[in-house]
């Protein structure tokens, strides 16, 4: 029988309750995957604790990798064989399971070359970084940008991808013990913004030019406060809500560099299966050349609400995975 961690309601940990509920025949183009590992993320956090609104109780996660073990007799995916490796990163919630029917559409081959613990570590932060760097904007070598959480899971990805492509990265942490892991991770400057103004040790830095871009993982009030070291024509990138929701933000602040902002979401920019494909090749790629090392904090499955409880205290950095 298949394990599954359900939450009750929105809350503490203490929500969290293991099920074992039966799994139903894969239908239309879904296959069945018996699940490897599983990426727990903020939004994971934000669902569980009421912030992102859901219908309870829920099934939390939206990404795995795992192995096909059966395919719909209705899958129309021509080549799909029972044993194959696959990950999924963009998927309706429902990963915090042993075993779980998807789409394939939202679903990647994993060639044989690249390990599960590594694209576990990555997949959804490598997909959101590459997305950030190469369709959001698109960054110039000798470029300069702020990444706000440098040290997390999106963080630190996005902070040796921009590097591999000879992007010049300032990076904000929330305590010093996370300076070092900024800095291995590519970060030419590490602003603690537990002891140091960001917007000034900026502009300081850049000798009052400001940066090009601010990807800003963080969310609460640092994106009004970012858009005082931005260069002109600069842009706010607004991808995470670790320190809760912007608030309204006053559009005429953007006026005096002419800066932009925009909010994004990987879901969105992976929707169409040719750009989710396309993607991941370069995310592959990347890792085969050693540009992208997560570093991972793992766990059992029983282990899920200790995962949520390291993600929430912060004193952990890197990405967090189950092992099943």
């Amino acid at each position: 029988m298949s394990k599954s961690i359900i939450l009750k309601a929105p809350g503490g940990v203490e929500n969290f309750e293991i099920s074992t509920p039966s799994i139903t025949e894969a239908k239309g183009n879904e296959v069945t995957i018996d699940q490897k590992f599983i990426s727990i993320n903020y939004s994971d956090i934000l669902l569980r604790t009421g912030v992102y609104q859901a219908d309870f109780p829920l099934l939390l996660g939206s990404e795995g990798i795992g192995v096909i073990s059966k395919i719909s007799s209705e899958n129309k995916f021509p080549d799909l064989k029972e044993g194959m490796r696959i990950a999924y990163a963009t998927a309706p919630y429902g990963a915090y399971t042993e075993k779980r029917n998807i789409d394939f559409k939202y679903c990647v081959v994993i060639p044989d070359d690249i390990d599960d613990l590594i694209l576990a570590g990555c997949f959804s932060k490598a997909l959101t970084a590459h997305y950030l760097l190469r369709r959001v904007v698109r960054l110039r070598e000798g470029q300069t940008i702020l990444v706000h959480g440098a040290a997390g899971g999106v963080g630190h990805i996005l902070c040796q991808m921009a590097t591999s492509h000879n992007i010049k990265v300032i990076g904000t942490v929330n305590s010093p013990d996370k300076v070092s892991f900024a800095q291995e991770n590519g970060c030419i400057h590490v602003i603690d913004t537990s002891s140091t103004n960001f917007v000034d040790e900026t502009l300081k830095f850049t000798n009052g030019i400001g940066v090009d871009v601010i990807f800003d993982l963080i969310g609460g009030d640092f994106i009004s406060k970012s858009i005082d070291c931005l260069n002109y024509l600069g842009i706010v990138v607004s991808c995470g809500d670790t320190a809760g929701t912007a608030p309204i933000l006053d559009l005429s602040k953007l006026d005096k560099k002419c800066a932009y902002v925009t909010r994004t979401r990987l879901e969105v920019y992976r929707f169409y299966r040719l750009e989710l494909l396309i993607a991941c090749e370069d995310v592959f790629d990347l890792i085969r050349k050693g540009a992208i090392k997560p570093h991972v904090n793992e766990y059992k499955f029983n282990e899920i609400p200790k995962a949520h409880k390291d993600i929430e205290q912060g004193t952990k950095n890197g990405s967090y995975v189950v092992r099943l």
